[in-house]
């Protein structure tokens, strides 16, 4: 089976060095190979969150590699991650992300164009 989801010893510290600083995951190593069902299972405040907001190229890692596709993606500039985004994953936030002014309708006519 292929491989389309790996870190490496990623960690996520948000506010490095400051008073608020948080270490949001520390040294995560995972492999998702195609066809897998995954479930990141923990309380709240145990880095699920954190994870697939790295996995889905939302965040950058504070140390470590993520690699999608065979690509490591944690380095990429922006403009790269934009493309992945938007051909390899789907997002479902747990707050609404929505624009009030605008319509699914208006969406989906930027998008095509």
């Amino acid at each position: 089976m292929d491989v389309i989801i790996k870190t490496e010893n990623v960690t996520k510290i948000f506010n490095p060095g400051m008073s608020d600083e948080v270490k949001a995951i520390t040294d995560v190593s995972i492999e998702i190979k195609r066809g897998e069902i995954v479930v990141l299972k923990g309380p709240s405040g145990s880095g699920k969150t954190t994870l697939l907001s790295l996995i889905g190229c939302i965040t950058r890692p504070t140390e470590g590699r993520v690699i999608v596709n065979g690509k490591d993606v944690a380095k990429l500039p922006e403009r790269f991650l934009t493309g992945i985004r938007q051909k390899t994953f789907g997002f479902v936030f747990q707050q609404f992300n929505l624009i009030r002014c605008i319509s699914v309708i208006d969406c989906s006519e930027v998008i095509n164009q």
